[in-house]
């Protein structure tokens, strides 16, 4: 291939993803691009089907567990002043599934009633 189509070919490639880009970008008016809200959507509906999934696989022993932390899930005053100490524990190495949360609550002997992600 000669060395004006080289560059004929990656002008025609950046031409294309810059036009791409100012498609999706013209698709909506909100500060998330629609293929942003798309993914995240995808991610949600992905984690859901998950979680019953791993319900009906596993059985309710971890909700029955976790079933004294039913008041504080509905009452966020009650949250604010808990009548329980709630214990906390920090993993980095936790994936972004619920396997690691799991896998840290197995090793602990106990289940995490509260969760907190963190993603930069």
């Amino acid at each position: 291939m000669r060395r004006s189509h080289r560059i004929a070919v990656v002008t025609a490639f950046v031409a294309c993803g810059a036009l791409a880009v100012t498609g999706l970008a013209a698709l909506s008016t909100a500060t998330e691009g629609p293929l942003s809200s798309a993914l995240g959507w995808i991610g949600a509906a992905t984690g859901a089907i998950e979680h019953r999934i791993r319900d009906r696989v596993a059985g309710p022993a971890r909700r029955d567990s976790l079933r004294w932390l039913a008041p504080y899930r509905t009452n966020v005053d009650r949250l604010r002043g808990p009548d329980v100490v709630l214990l906390g524990a920090y993993d980095g190495d936790i994936p972004r599934t619920r396997d690691g949360v799991l896998a840290l609550e197995s090793t602990l002997r106990a289940p995490m009633a509260l969760v907190q992600v963190y993603g930069a």
